[in-house]
């Protein structure tokens, strides 16, 4: 069932989000959304170039106090017509996974880069010395253990994953997305609700989410999006937004058109064609 979005009641607190999708003209839609609660997840921003998203510092004492191996990190990165997206270094594996098919010959099956990229342990350095994490598990961050999400979006379909903890072992679902016009399919890492002190945050649970697509330009859409995470009475009028992102790729041009809001060190907006 697709959801209209006048009526989509937005998660208080998802942390990321990535949203795939297509409008009415036949452009695949990519929208990504940052959010933080900690000093140290606020002290970021998206930057945009060249066909790829990632993480940047606004300020570096800030980040400093939380991990930067779980806050940097290549959000989005082209594979010819296909876009890979992360909220995490697990991006890399996404790489790798798409290379590893094109170099054999295999066309790049959105499905198939997913469980590629999970298929085995894919090390990089930890906070820790001497102490490595794997990309293809959660994130090492008790009491959360943020899920990992992941989304690969080809000409005609697309396809989302996430990695989470449930009852201290690894679950992975793997999700092909029909890519309807008008709609977008959006997966969180976390569930929306605001635990108590202490508590871990709710991972997302279920199938992506299927909802109307609020805009028909990069603009509008992450608009609507800045809109829909707006502080809220429920939550104190705090307000977790840190930066939101959505792509527009025309097929048949081979443009892919951006926008970019982010919301430190000031409330700014760029728009790149």
């Amino acid at each position: 069932m697709t959801l209209s979005w006048n009526t989509w009641q937005a998660p208080l607190y998802p942390g990321r989000l990535i949203a795939v999708g297509r409008d009415h003209h036949g452009h695949q839609v990519i929208v990504y959304v940052m959010t933080g609660r900690s000093p140290s997840s606020q002290a970021r921003r998206l930057l945009y170039e060249a066909g790829e998203l990632r993480t940047d510092v606004t300020d570096p004492t800030l980040l400093a106090q939380g991990n930067p191996q779980l806050l940097l990190y290549d959000c989005m990165l082209r594979a010819s017509d296909h876009f890979l997206i992360s909220n995490g270094s697990q991006t890399l594996c996404l790489a790798e996974s798409a290379e590893a098919r094109y170099e054999q010959g295999l066309p790049l099956d959105p499905l198939a880069i997913l469980v590629g990229a999970h298929r085995r342990p894919f090390l990089a350095e930890a906070t820790q010395a001497d102490r490595f994490m794997d990309l293809t598990q959660y994130e090492p961050d008790p009491p959360h253990w943020t899920p990992r999400i992941c989304a690969v979006v080809g000409p005609q379909d697309a396809a989302m994953s996430i990695t989470k903890r449930v009852e201290g072992e690894t679950c992975r679902n793997f999700f092909v997305l029909p890519m309807q016009a008008g709609t977008l399919h959006l997966l969180t890492t976390y569930a929306g609700s605001l635990p108590a002190a202490n508590e871990g945050l709710p991972s997302f649970a279920g199938e992506p989410v299927r909802l109307s697509l609020p805009g028909d330009t990069p603009h509008t859409v992450a608009q609507a999006f800045c809109e829909a995470f707006a502080p809220r009475p429920e939550t104190d009028h705090r307000d977790f937004r840190v930066s939101i992102a959505t792509m527009f790729y025309h097929p048949k041009e081979h443009r892919l058109q951006a926008y970019v809001w982010n919301r430190h060190p000031a409330p700014e907006s760029e728009e790149i064609s």
